[in-house]
């Protein structure tokens, strides 16, 4: 573990992604103690780090991601960690949709947005993340409408534009 938190360290610093979602491809076994920094919710600033990093991986190099699918999204229910929530659901975004624990993500996930203590980066993750579980399950349609229409109560920009393309996506289903 020693060794992810030194690649962290490094990382930070530099803030490389490619190079560091390059080398990290080419080592499983230092990624998965990078994972295990998040799952185990490292003292700051390691599972903020680590789980930024896995956006990176899934976006640069979802084929290796994919297989982690099931651990980054049960991060998701093992943690309060804002800056983890809403880099661990940006990761997911960027993999193929699986099965697994689907029926409380999508609960999960609206309870993030009726939950308006979260910060609205998370709010906009769990949009557009529904928005993929609407095309598969349209009947969730209304649902989803009714609360984003509860936070646009106070909205930000960032909000507004997702509603906005939330509305013209399900306008289309």
């Amino acid at each position: 573990m020693n060794e992810a938190r030194l690649f962290l360290r490094e990382f930070i610093k530099e803030r490389d992604f490619k190079s560091a979602t390059s080398f990290l491809v080419n080592e499983p076994g230092l990624s998965e103690q990078i994972l295990q920094l998040t799952e185990q919710k490292a003292e700051y600033p390691f599972a903020e780090h680590a789980s930024w990093l896995w956006i990176h991986l899934a976006k640069e190099k979802p084929q290796f991601a994919q297989p982690f699918y099931a651990r980054l999204l049960d991060i998701l229910f093992e943690t309060k960690n804002e800056s983890v929530l809403r880099n661990i659901l940006n990761a997911l975004s960027q993999l193929e949709l699986e099965e697994y624990r689907e029926s409380e993500f999508v609960d999960l996930l609206f309870g993030f947005l009726l939950n308006k203590t979260h910060k609205v980066a998370l709010h906009v993750y769990s949009i557009y993340f529904l928005l993929r579980f609407v095309r598969k399950y349209p009947e969730f349609k209304g649902e989803l409408q009714q609360c984003v229409d509860i936070l646009m109560e106070n909205p930000t920009p960032a909000l507004t534009v997702a509603a906005r393309n939330m509305k013209k996506e399900l306008s289309a289903i």
